[in-house]
């Protein structure tokens, strides 16, 4: 859900607004919603216990880790010259 957000923010003068929208409070609301999903993002990571351990460590860390290398690595290797 925050893509669609931050990208209404990033392009505020070409956004085209639909049949609703929130008039003057819209940018603002838009940009908290982007930081608070950033922060709950990475609050819900975290270790929840201290001292972290190889049985305590929040694998989801490694997977996200992971999956973004593998990801950079064929843009840069195949799919930037698509």
């Amino acid at each position: 859900n925050r893509i669609p957000i931050a990208l209404r923010v990033a392009s505020d003068r070409t956004f085209v607004k639909g049949p609703f929208h929130l008039g003057k409070l819209s940018l603002p609301i838009a940009i908290f919603a982007v930081i608070w999903v950033g922060f709950t993002t990475i609050a819900f990571v975290l270790p929840q216990v201290n001292p972290v351990t190889s049985q305590t460590l929040h694998y989801s860390v490694v997977a996200v880790g992971v999956v973004l290398a593998y990801s950079l690595i064929f843009w840069w290797v195949s799919a930037r010259k698509w």
